[in-house]
């Protein structure tokens, strides 16, 4: 079957997204609403000198130091709620 405008669209969105992920020079995390670690780039594994599969599946908070976990926290739900654009 081939593929509509929209389709084609996304595709290479996906791709270019992909690869700003890969080769950003910043550590980037994704991780889900239970604060699930679900995937990063080498950068952040460089930067915490971690294996990717001693990464993923952790909770972020595992990574933050105690001092800072309430300001990440509402960092975080601002994110969420759309309060804020970046963090």
């Amino acid at each position: 079957t081939s593929l509509n405008q929209s389709e084609i669209q996304n595709l290479l969105l996906e791709e270019r997204l992909k690869t700003i992920f890969n080769q950003i020079k910043a550590g980037v995390i994704l991780a889900n609403d239970d604060n699930e670690i679900i995937d990063c780039n080498q950068e952040i594994l460089a930067i915490l000198a971690i294996e990717k599969q001693h990464f993923i599946g952790k909770n972020l908070f595992d990574f933050i130091h105690s001092e800072h976990i309430e300001r990440e926290k509402k960092l975080i739900k601002e994110l969420r709620n759309g309060q804020i654009k970046e963090y």
